[in-house]
């Protein structure tokens, strides 16, 4: 549970939620079971040795998504003074 652990695990999120917008899956991260220090422990494989849970994540099919956000343009949102 070191910060190249933290690294390695955020690029392999990236991964599998890359793959999975791919496969039109939708994600939601389950964070509940990272903040409570039994939990994760719980959630371990003990054939894999004492190793730390990083992610844990719900998988499924949701709702279309809208491709763009509607932002707003900087001018509408920013003034600049002289």
């Amino acid at each position: 549970d070191e910060p190249a652990d933290w690294l390695a695990a955020g690029q392999a999120l990236q991964r599998v939620l890359l793959t999975a917008t791919r496969a039109g899956l939708s994600a939601a991260p389950v964070t509940r079971a990272l903040e409570e220090p039994s939990l994760r422990w719980l959630l371990r494989d003990p054939s894999e040795g004492p190793g730390h849970v990083q992610m844990v994540l719900r998988l499924g099919y949701g709702p279309p998504v809208p491709r763009s956000t509607g932002r707003r343009t900087p001018a509408e949102v920013l003034t600049v003074r002289d």
